[in-house]
């Protein structure tokens, strides 16, 4: 594939994923409130909260089937269409219960969405640019989540709650439409083409070890990286530090993992997926055991300075090892797996976090997501191979070349044991040598 054809391919990606992520991403922190002013308790705040998640997980095995039915390009449509829906609707909701509702849809089309758009990834990137182009893709998540949040706040407060989901409808029907007019067709099953159930029990059947070393080892990243969000803030309220202050740190530490873009890019694709995988996980659980010792702002920004260029190392290492790992044919379905396995491990993270920091203490939170890491980093260290590279034949079955070979001046061939050899003839066994001119 050509260097122009390849960046064609990316932007049709890239240009629809910064607009769905603008769009997401300017509603995240309002959500609850909206919910709260259309008369939501405080269960029902947390239910509505959690739709999104809901709706992913309940979406990801079916979704995987039927994106692998129908081309990634209408699959896509659909899923950013329905997200123009949301949008819609939240801006027009008057009930909690509605934006419960919404909030579950919503996080079907987002499931739909990443599914297809990594099944178009997979088949149309080659493996040895799609490190970079997967980094880059995070690099665009992290840049929408700084920018958009304070934009989405002005909004507010001028215009009201309506308007700034109207805005996120139509960000998300301008994705829409670059995706109509950017994006190429993908492919039907071609004709004679195995099932996609036998490709993947054929896939789980030879590599099954390595996919689900790897299922572990990222699905316990992202249980850390979910955990974040909920230790982070109430350990930095825990030594007094202002909200403004906490907003700084996390802004900050978003440019730093933004920055840490390119390098990830350049280390998945150059030295191999897991040298930017394990020291990701690896330096995330350092930081997070860390997290205890911190008892002033200063000492806390060391350590989230840390936990920001772990996490900024492993951009786009969820992505990347998902396609690495799927088979071509099957793409679809095989990360509808891997979502499903991703989402819960996302699900259950502040849950778990949640429940230590209730029951045990608020030190014990960090320190047990810490764990989790250390275990995932070593299941990716040595019970996962390079992703997308063949092993090696063992030294001893390569085929040696034959010393009679490399031998200049020798024969290529071994006389066989019946052939004729100078100065004798062919006998039976048993018989004496004789020389042809040997008198009877």
């Amino acid at each position: 594939m050509k260097n122009r054809e390849i960046i064609r391919t990316s932007l049709a990606i890239y240009l629809p994923s910064l607009l769905v992520q603008l769009g997401a991403s300017l509603t995240m922190s309002f959500n609850v409130l909206w919910s709260r002013d259309l008369g939501a308790g405080v269960a029902m705040i947390g239910l509505i909260a959690a739709g999104n998640g809901i709706g992913s997980l309940l979406f990801d095995l079916p979704g995987g089937w039927i994106g692998g039915k129908i081309r990634e390009k209408p699959f896509m449509i659909a899923a950013v269409g329905g997200l123009v829906l949301t949008g819609i609707f939240k801006a027009a909701a008057t009930r909690p219960w509605q934006l419960l509702g919404i909030g579950i849809f919503m996080g079907m089309c987002v499931s739909a969405w990443g599914i297809g758009r990594l099944a178009y990834i997979r088949k149309n990137i080659p493996r040895r640019y799609r490190g970079r182009t997967l980094a880059f893709m995070g690099g665009i998540m992290r840049v929408a989540r700084i920018a958009t949040p304070a934009l989405g706040g002005l909004i507010i407060q001028f215009l009201g709650f309506r308007v700034l989901y109207g805005v996120q409808a139509f960000l998300f029907a301008s994705a829409l439409v670059l995706l109509l007019v950017m994006m190429k067709d993908g492919s039907y099953l071609e004709s004679g083409q195995a099932p996609a159930a036998s490709v993947l029990k054929e896939t789980f059947a030879k590599n099954g070890r390595n996919i689900v070393a790897a299922m572990i080892g990222i699905g316990g990243l992202q249980l850390l990286r979910i955990s974040r969000n909920l230790i982070f803030p109430l350990w930095a309220d825990s030594i007094g530090m202002s909200a403004l202050l906490i907003g700084g740190f996390t802004s900050a530490g978003g440019m730093v993992e933004t920055a840490m873009v390119v390098p990830a890019g350049i280390t998945l694709d150059r030295a191999g997926r897991k040298w930017a995988a394990v020291p990701c996980t690896l330096g995330f659980a350092l930081s997070m055991a860390l997290m205890p010792l911190a008892l002033t702002p200063a000492a806390l920004a060391g350590v989230y300075l840390l936990m920001s260029l772990s996490n900024g190392l492993g951009s786009g290492i969820n992505m990347t090892i998902s396609s690495d790992l799927a088979p071509k044919n099957a793409a679809a379905e095989f990360l509808g797996i891997w979502r499903f396995v991703t989402d819960t491990s996302r699900l259950t993270g502040p849950l778990i976090a949640g429940s230590v920091a209730a029951a045990v203490s608020l030190p014990a939170a960090p320190l047990t997501a810490a764990s989790a890491g250390l275990i995932s980093a070593a299941v990716l260290l040595f019970a996962m191979d390079e992703p997308g590279r063949k092993r090696q034949m063992p030294a001893r079955n390569r085929q040696k070349p034959s010393r009679n070979m490399d031998a200049p001046g020798r024969s290529r061939q071994m006389p066989g044991r019946d052939e004729q050899r100078p100065g004798r003839i062919n006998q039976e066994p048993g018989q004496k040598n004789q020389s042809p001119t040997s008198p009877d």
